[in-house]
């Protein structure tokens, strides 16, 4: 047996090496984006646009003198963004919009990259329910989000939202 204390009442601190897990730590896979909508119900997915073979999220943009459309990818991680119509200005903020009925997407919370920057809802599911969902920056090059799934809410760093599965 090993000694665990030394002639002075100290304790004798182990200098064996931790045994090491054999197991390894697979990173988590990506969610992704299966369900988007409106606060009137509109479908935002654009099978037309594709990021990694999944549908990407329509979105149209008002900014400062300038307006358009574009996709994001619906893959949480994933930065990729096609602008469609007009052009997005790097951290400038846009306000966002259904491209199909036109209404608004809901601002829930400041974001902290930009004085005017909001965080914007878009539901998992097509009548609001803010416990199914995401909220993204309205800053074009944020990647801050927040993601609210079954009454737990968490914070993630995306370009795009992330929905439960």
């Amino acid at each position: 047996m090993k000694k665990r204390f030394n002639n002075n009442g100290c304790w004798i601190y182990p200098n064996n090496p931790p045994i090491q897990s054999t197991q390894s730590t697979a990173a988590p896979k990506p969610h992704i984006v299966k369900t988007a909508y409106c606060p009137k119900g509109c479908n935002l997915l654009s099978a037309d646009h594709q990021f990694q073979g999944v549908s990407a999220i329509h979105l149209k943009f008002k900014g400062e003198n300038r307006e358009g459309e574009f996709v994001i990818s619906a893959v949480e991680g994933d930065h990729d963004e096609l602008v469609l119509s007009s052009q997005r200005i790097a951290g400038e903020k846009d306000d966002l919009y259904c491209p199909h009925c036109g209404i608004a997407l809901e601002k829930l919370i400041n974001c902290h990259c930009n004085e005017q920057a909001s965080m914007v809802f878009i539901g998992a599911t097509p009548s609001p329910d803010f416990t199914k969902g995401a909220a993204l920056c309205n800053v074009s090059g944020c990647c801050e989000g927040i993601v609210a799934a079954n009454k737990e809410i968490r914070d993630v760093r995306l370009a795009t939202p992330d929905f439960p599965n």
